[in-house]
Parts: C-alpha cells; structure tokens; sequence
C-alpha cells in the first residue's frame, strides 16, 4: 500500500500500525492482563521515544484490566518516564481500578453529529480497498451511521461483513 499524498509521515505510521512511538494494549482474550502490562514496562517504558516528542501508550478498555495488571501499571502511571504519555480508554470509567483511576485526568467525548460521523466513514473508505468501498453503498453507510450514535469505529463494526446481515435485518 503505498503512502498517500496528503498524509505526513507519522500519520501514515500510525495508521499502519507501524509508529515506534505508540503503543497500544488491548484485552487478550476477555482481559487486559499483568504479564501485558509487564511487557510494555520491559519492551517499551525504558526507552525514550524514537521518533516523536512524546511517547503515546494508549490502554484500551481500561476496565478490563484484571486487578494484578492495574497494580504493576500504577506505578508507571503515577510516575510516568520523561515525554511519555498514558490514555486509559473506558467505557465503563466507574469499573477501571480506584487507584488507577484516581490517578488520571477525566476527559469526556461527546457523540459526533451524523454528518461528522459520515464524512468521517466517506474519508476511511476512500482509503479503503475498492472491494470495501463498493460493498459500502450510500443505503448501508446511511445505516450504519445511524447505529453508531455518534461513533465512527462503531459506524465501521456495521458496515464490516460480520455485521452486514445483522445491520440489513434491523433496517428491512
């Protein structure tokens, strides 16, 4: 895939998965687990950024992280490495561990309006395959953002094959 014109080099980096300098943890299987979270404290924490200012480790679904894993965490949180930064992701900010989150700063994101969530949909399948974008026509992007509610990666789990029958059933 080549890189596309208007993209800056650590764009298409970090929509390749490929950024040396961000970091994402996600649950392994139902849970985010310690031997995880003590990976990225040997693999990636001792290290200053490669390429960035500033290191990004996003954990998302932070309430899914099992009790032993928000525990080694907390101390890399608490007192972070020079230009590195946490994001805890949650939908379910009650559920993340009292002492994790009493260490972090709140940010609430609203709902995008329908029309962002399309543009944004329309820019990610004209990035897409050409397959994608021809099973993604104007009734089942339409639908799909109204499942969303204001969220483009919930737009995008719609308008994936796993989910194209469902979506097809709800609206018939």
């Amino acid at each position: 895939d080549d890189k596309a014109q208007d993209q800056c080099t650590s764009c298409y980096k970090l929509g390749a998965g490929t950024h040396p300098d961000f970091h994402a943890l996600e649950p392994d299987g139902a849970f985010i687990k310690i031997e995880q979270v003590r990976a990225l404290e040997q693999e990636v924490l001792p290290y200053a950024p490669y390429e960035a200012k500033v290191r990004v480790i996003v954990i998302d679904g932070a309430d899914q992280l099992t009790p032993g894993a928000a525990n080694a965490l907390l101390k890399s949180v608490e007192e972070p490495k020079t230009r590195t930064l946490f994001v805890l992701v949650s939908s379910a900010a009650h559920q993340v561990v009292p002492t994790l989150r009493s260490r972090c700063q709140r940010l609430r994101f609203v709902p995008l309006s329908d029309d962002d969530v399309t543009r944004v949909l329309r820019r990610h399948l004209a990035h897409a395959s050409a397959g994608d974008e021809a099973a993604s026509g104007p009734a089942r992007l339409q639908r799909a953002v109204r499942l969303a509610e204001g969220c483009p990666g919930r737009a995008l789990t719609w308008l994936s094959d796993e989910e194209k029958d469902r979506a097809d059933e709800l609206f018939q």
